[in-house]
């Protein structure tokens, strides 16, 4: 049996180790048959019996009464992983949905890291992707991945501050790849709203665009106010007209 105590270094009692060990041994058997060559009572080995269901070691092969099986040790293992990634996406996932109510604040620095932190964002929205923007050139990946947003249903409103010769086909691509874009000259600043969740307000260096620093709002309540804001300036803007 020494060589099966390493399995002790995964977590499993000598009790569940034993079991293992004997079921690997008979091929299958009864608890009731478990239980006395361990010489314990058949109801202290149910709950261990369990978890080595859980964890992938043994399968069940009959109800009435029980009998158990043991997968080979490497099968075993495999299992064993599988059970653990699983466990630690659950609490990954448990983890995430509760952070959805906490509030957060971080500061993000240059446009690189800003667009990168908004097209991460705004690729899992789900109802409506809110923006306020002076009017500059953005990464192509950005248009790509707001035109796949708009697919799957997702709201895409967009009030640019200004509307020159040099952005005028920039605006106008928007409209093409499905937003509704309208014209508020406005304070130079940008605001990004996905879904009810974040919020990111930045602004420029207005010689150096790349200079740009920005505050990731993830706060219910402050979110919910610069969402407020954001159709209180809708109502204000003007469209810009399809070509």
């Amino acid at each position: 049996m020494s060589g099966y105590l390493q399995l002790h270094k995964l977590g499993l009692s000598r009790t569940a180790i034993a079991i293992y060990k004997l079921l690997l041994e008979t091929g299958s058997s009864e608890v009731s048959n478990l239980a006395r060559q361990l010489k314990v009572q058949p109801q202290g080995l149910y709950r261990v019996v369990e978890g080595l269901k859980e964890q992938g070691f043994i399968v069940q092969i009959a109800s009435n009464p029980i009998r158990l099986q043991a997968r080979p040790l490497q099968v075993a293992l495999e299992h064993y992983l599988s059970f653990q990634h699983q466990l630690v996406q659950e609490i990954d996932n448990t983890s995430q949905h509760k952070g959805r109510h906490k509030t957060e604040m971080n500061v993000l620095i240059g446009r690189d890291e800003i667009f990168a932190t908004y097209l991460r964002l705004a690729a899992e929205a789900k109802k409506e992707l809110l923006t306020i923007s002076i009017g500059e050139k953005v990464p192509d990946a950005l248009y790509q991945m707001v035109a796949q947003a708009t697919r799957r249903g997702v709201k895409s409103c967009l009030i640019f501050q200004k509307h020159t010769t040099e952005n005028d086909l920039w605006l106008k691509r928007w409209i093409v790849q499905g937003s509704a874009v309208r014209l508020l000259p406005g304070e130079g600043y940008h605001l990004n709203i996905v879904d009810d969740e974040y919020a990111i307000l930045s602004a420029s260096n207005v010689k150096k665009p790349e200079e740009r620093t920005a505050v990731l709002v993830h706060a219910p309540n402050v979110v919910r106010e610069l969402r407020h804001y954001f159709f209180q300036q809708w109502q204000l803007a003007s469209e810009l007209k399809h070509l």
